[in-house]
């Protein structure tokens, strides 16, 4: 752990850092150690949590995933996992190239989600297969003529695919997919942001499966 000499003089810092090995850095050298243009002036290097479909599904007896499909913006990925972690789910699922959920922007963005909610990168043939033997049924957002109105699914153990910010659910991932659901709008609206879909996505498989601490 690094901290600023201006960090340490703050009121209070200095106890927040009681039982912590830390280094002190001049503000210039910490300036040139961190990759935003205003730091907070504390840094840390932590070691990734490993994860596995098995163990994220034994969480409870109805565990809720968002599966993110190809998502190259870190700020949607990180936002995503902030929201998830705040409304009660389970987990995140990466496939096909999501923007590196390790990523200082993603990191930034998921407001501390990432060292809480638990976050797994597979390919997409691993998954479906793991899904099927792990029992979670697998949805996929999509504005097709048979899709039902997300208010009428039942989402109880399941993953949801929130697809690419400008090619949605591949064909891959929709054929994998049990049914498809799609969220109520007018008309004239064609989509919605990744970031705000999955919110009320979850929003809804939380009203279903009530949220749990």
């Amino acid at each position: 752990t690094y901290v600023s000499e201006s960090f340490l003089l703050e009121d209070g810092h200095k106890s927040l850092l009681s039982g912590i090995s830390y280094e002190v850095v001049k503000d210039s050298v910490f300036e040139q150690m961190s990759d935003t243009l205003t730091p907070q002036g504390i840094l840390a290097v932590v070691r990734q949590q490993e994860y596995t479909l098995e163990k994220m599904t034994a969480l409870r007896k109805n565990p809720l995933f968002l599966l993110l499909e190809d998502l190259q913006d870190p700020g949607n990925v990180g936002t995503i996992w902030r929201t998830a972690d705040a409304l009660g789910a389970d987990g995140l699922l990466l496939v096909n190239g999501c923007a590196d959920p390790y990523g200082p922007k993603t990191v930034r963005a998921s407001m501390g989600a990432c060292f809480r909610l638990p976050v797994w990168e597979t390919g997409q043939e691993e998954l479906c297969a793991l899904l099927e033997r792990s029992g979670l049924s697998l949805y996929a957002t999509a504005l097709r003529e048979d899709t039902v109105s997300l208010e009428r699914a039942n989402l109880g153990r399941c993953a949801v695919i929130i697809g690419s910010e400008g090619r949605g659910v591949s064909q891959g991932l929709l054929e994998c997919s049990g049914q498809t659901i799609r969220i109520p709008m007018r008309s004239r609206c064609e989509s919605l942001n990744a970031a705000a879909a999955a919110s009320i996505v979850l929003w809804e498989m939380v009203r279903q499966g009530g949220l749990e601490e």
